[in-house]
């Protein structure tokens, strides 16, 4: 699905404290949709999309795409839109949340520049590995829109910079203090911040900060492995010659492998689980400049079985489907299957750092039978810590 709400112009610049301006807003979606708006963060109302409609058809377009005019807003103002599809959300409701619409605009009105900054202790730009933290005080209450990116911007004939294709944002509401976050931002990476400060009265300051995320490094422990299946083909013997290969990725890139076996394996009682003692793998840290590779793990075990002196062989892997090209580890986009299983991590302050305490597992990777083969199936069980330096 594709949405679009777009404003024709945004910031508005008026010349004095009395002057108004509005600018179109287009909207458009590829089903019918509803379009709320609200002023100064007050009540949200719900767009008539299709009033003094001729036809069923134009009606039918105007509930997908059009255009509407702001109402005339002077400086200190603002204006948002927000689109939703069903019929029965309400912004106004208790615990909506921005991130909710589809799709979503705020269009500021700004008077002049001005110094708006305060110095204060403890303020400034403070990257993360997947977020930055913004404080900053100012000399009287003030509203911050901050936006963060990869590009520099550029200045219009006022002064007022742009920031390009801004990639993750967050607004704060009026206050002489803000402490904002914002995020997820790729670790290693070199970004710009552009950081908006209005005052009621619609005079203004951005500040421009360059700034580069910390880079990430992971640190895997394989601790055992379960046993599910064991394959075994004689039901008076265990499995016979099993070898297990498990292996640590960085992107498709395998960074580390270990081998465990020749040696016999069990899916009966404690003999199904079996500790191993490989060294820690360490993936990173590493600059990302704006792509993270991501780091998973592979699993893969051959057992050969001997059922009344006849060898045959099972083969286990962890295999996983997936949309042709999507994911850092699909190193086979032409199948859509990838044999790597990657870690999920958890970004933003006071969430991106891992560090389990010693005795537990927070992941594992199956390998189950290979091409339909055998019925041979087991589970890796895993540290891994995460730190951002």
């Amino acid at each position: 699905m594709s949405y679009v709400l777009a404003a024709g112009a945004n910031p508005l610049f008026v010349s004095n404290a009395t002057s108004v301006q509005s600018t179109s807003v287009k909207y458009g979606a590829d089903h019918p949709i509803f379009l709320w708006r609200r002023i100064d963060a007050g009540t949200w109302t719900k767009e008539v999309l299709v009033a003094g409609v001729q036809s069923a058809a134009e009606a039918a377009e105007l509930e997908k795409h059009g255009e509407r005019t702001t109402p005339d807003l002077k400086a200190g103002q603002f204006v948002e839109y927000g689109m939703l599809a069903e019929q029965v959300l309400d912004p106004n409701a208790s615990g909506f949340t921005i991130g909710r619409f589809l799709a979503y605009v705020l269009i500021d009105v700004l008077l002049g520049r001005s110094t708006l900054v305060a110095a204060m202790p403890d303020t400034g730009l403070f990257p993360g590995g997947t977020f930055v933290r913004k404080r900053v005080a100012t000399t009287g209450k003030t509203r911050l829109r901050m936006e963060v990116g990869r590009e520099s911007p550029f200045t219009l004939s006022n002064g007022f910079p742009i920031l390009p294709n801004p990639i993750a944002g967050k607004n704060s509401a009026l206050s002489e203090i803000h402490d904002v976050d914002v995020g997820p931002l790729i670790p290693g990476t070199s970004y710009v911040a552009l950081t908006l400060l209005i005052a009621e009265t619609g005079a203004w300051q951005a500040v421009v900060e360059d700034f580069k995320t910390k880079q990430r490094k992971v640190t895997i422990q394989f601790k055992k492995f379960k046993v599910l299946n064991d394959g075994d083909e004689d039901p008076w013997g265990q499995g016979d010659e099993v070898e297990i290969w498990f292996r640590a990725y960085k992107g498709s890139e395998k960074v580390e492998e270990f081998k465990w076996g020749p040696g016999q394996i069990s899916d009966v009682g404690t003999a199904s689980e079996v500790f191993v003692n490989f060294s820690e793998v360490i993936v990173g840290p590493d600059e990302f400049n704006g792509i993270d590779p991501g780091v998973g793990l592979g699993l893969y075990a051959l057992e050969r079985d001997y059922f009344f002196w006849i060898p045959s062989t099972d083969e286990a892997e962890f295999s996983r489907t997936f949309r042709n090209g999507q994911g850092p580890h699909d190193v086979n986009d032409a199948l859509g299957v990838s044999t790597v299983k990657p870690f999920v991590f958890p970004t933003g302050r006071g969430k991106e750092i891992v560090s389990p305490p010693q005795s537990e597992i927070n992941f594992e990777v199956t390998a189950s039978r290979k091409d339909g083969d055998g019925h041979l199936q087991l589970s890796a069980k895993v540290r891994h810590l995460v730190e951002y330096v």
